[in-house]
């Protein structure tokens, strides 16, 4: 995993194309393709179908490319990222090193399938409630893979208070 120089992400929405197009132009040193936060429910499956050809014209420009994935819809998000050319992978809305197990397990399954070297895909836990900031040591340690921690600040904030 080395030491990457990773100063600027850029958060990409997969439903919109135009963004897409632009994101490389923009010199961040990581593009996230993003079909969690950013992408309408009803815009997903659309977007998961343009996600192989967005990490080729993003990954033209120089950047890194990672894509945001919904840890409750890891399956289908995973299987419609995981390409060659993908750095790796922001799990969204984690709690626990199981969904991290979860996550690991199938990552080494798509790079088998698809030509990755094995274990080369990166996961950054996003933590975004009081339960995901609790277990964070366990979400850390729970895989080789885990390349950092972000915080969901502004969803933590909401979890936590009070009704």
């Amino acid at each position: 995993m080395g030491n990457k120089i990773r100063r600027s992400w850029l958060l990409t929405p997969m439903s919109k194309e135009d963004q897409i197009a632009q994101a490389h132009q923009q010199g961040a040193d990581v593009v996230v393709l993003d079909l969690v936060e950013l992408v309408a429910e009803e815009d997903k499956p659309a977007a998961r179908e343009r996600v192989a050809s967005a990490i080729n014209q993003v990954k033209a420009g120089g950047a890194e490319v990672f894509a945001q994935v919904d840890s409750e819809l890891l399956y289908a998000d995973l299987r419609a990222c995981v390409w060659p050319g993908l750095t790796g992978i922001i799990v969204a809305r984690l709690e626990s090193a199981a969904q991290i197990a979860k996550a690991d397990h199938l990552l080494g399954q798509l790079e088998g399938e698809r030509g990755i070297l094995p274990n080369s895909l990166e996961i950054v836990a996003s933590l975004e409630t009081a339960q995901g900031n609790h277990y964070a040591y366990d979400i850390s340690r729970a895989s080789p893979r885990v390349w950092g921690l972000t915080l969901g600040r502004a969803e933590l904030v909401m979890d936590l208070r009070p009704e």
